[in-house]
């Protein structure tokens, strides 16, 4: 007999569940940072920081130690 016909659909449901939210969990994991990085450089453009203190790209905000 089928294994998956031994299972009962609550089971299946379970299974299922853990699966999406394991998968959401890695996906919102990796890209958190970058949503930041994007927030920051939008933020920027409006606040009154100096030249010297803004970021002059993506790679300039990820790669930076200072914050805003």
């Amino acid at each position: 007999m089928n294994p998956e016909k031994k299972k009962g659909n609550f089971s299946l449901f379970c299974e299922d569940l853990i699966c999406a939210g394991g998968a959401t969990a890695i996906s919102r994991t990796a890209v958190a940072p970058l949503e930041r990085i994007r927030i920051i450089l939008q933020a920027q453009k409006v606040t009154s920081l100096t030249e010297k203190d803004r970021f002059s790209g993506f790679f300039d905000a990820l790669v930076s130690t200072h914050s805003i």
